[in-house]
């Protein structure tokens, strides 16, 4: 499994919608546990309890259990209840396995401007830039204790070399 995470707005699921023009399938891991738990995901992106929304996730992606090579589009960061940014446990993150982090970055300015767009939400650029950085550091870090590769990729990324990167791993 391939981890691809990012904050809200760095553009991972338009590089997953990228990849699965190459058959290169994709999981959104908020999605999968809004499905699991019969809810919509807020635009507000706070999340009240994120222990439990993680416990979700790892029951969710067991129940696929298909043996497909999934990227599974997430976060390692999320906002809490109260807006402030909280690090997903690590524990879920040695759960799911993941063979390699790829963190999806973004100009924050352009973040703004997306969350904006599709989730009428207004952002600090501090605060996006603050986020974007725990997000980073903590895929780092994770990337680092479980051994595997850590890449960043930004806007400017060619698609062709990211597939190639997908499929080696």
């Amino acid at each position: 499994m391939i981890f691809l995470s990012g904050i809200h707005g760095s553009g991972k699921s338009y590089l997953c919608k990228e990849l699965n023009k190459y058959n290169i399938p994709t999981c959104s891991a908020s999605h999968l546990v809004a499905k699991y738990k019969k809810e919509a995901y807020s635009s507000n992106k706070l999340i009240n309890n994120i222990d439990d929304n993680q416990c979700v996730l790892i029951k969710a992606m067991n129940s696929l259990n298909d043996g497909n090579p999934y990227i599974w589009d997430g976060h390692l960061c999320l906002l809490n209840g109260d807006g402030e940014i909280c690090r997903i446990n690590s524990d879920v993150i040695i759960k799911l396995n993941p063979k390699i982090i790829i963190t999806k970055v973004s100009d924050p300015n352009e973040i703004f401007k997306r969350l904006k767009d599709r989730d009428n939400q207004k952002y600090n650029i501090d605060f996006l830039k603050s986020f974007q950085y725990e997000e980073i550091q903590y895929a780092k870090e994770l990337s680092k204790m479980l051994k595997i590769k850590f890449l960043t990729i930004d806007d400017d990324f060619k698609i062709d070399e990211i597939v190639e990167i997908i499929r080696r791993v």
